[in-house]
């Protein structure tokens, strides 16, 4: 069975994978570090910050926290970056479930 370090590593894997996917280019995220859970990335004229939170199936990623989504958005400003969400669901194998549930913090 999976840490949950290693889950939280794997869930923010598959945001980088689909970020690069989009051609974006990530400037930030430490994929050593224990649940880094930010990842800031620049696609052409866009700047993102990512928060990613990850689950494992069945349960559902949290949303983030009235707190954690004012922290997000202060830190993107001062970036120049759009805040944004990412949540992700895995299976036992720290493969994805279904997709990656994308959402902009306003």
């Amino acid at each position: 069975m999976a840490t949950d370090q290693e889950v939280g590593r794997a869930g923010e894997a598959h945001v980088v994978e689909q970020l690069q996917g989009r051609r974006f280019k990530i400037q930030a995220w430490d994929s050593t570090s224990p649940s880094a859970a930010n990842i800031e990335a620049l696609g052409g004229k866009r700047h993102v910050l990512v928060q990613v939170k990850t689950s494992m199936s069945p349960n559902d990623p949290q949303f983030l926290s009235g707190e954690e989504a004012t922290a997000m958005k202060v830190r993107a400003l001062l970036l120049g970056a759009e805040a944004w969400q990412a949540r992700v669901t895995m299976n036992d194998d720290l493969t994805l479930k279904g997709k990656i549930a994308w959402r902009r913090v306003r």
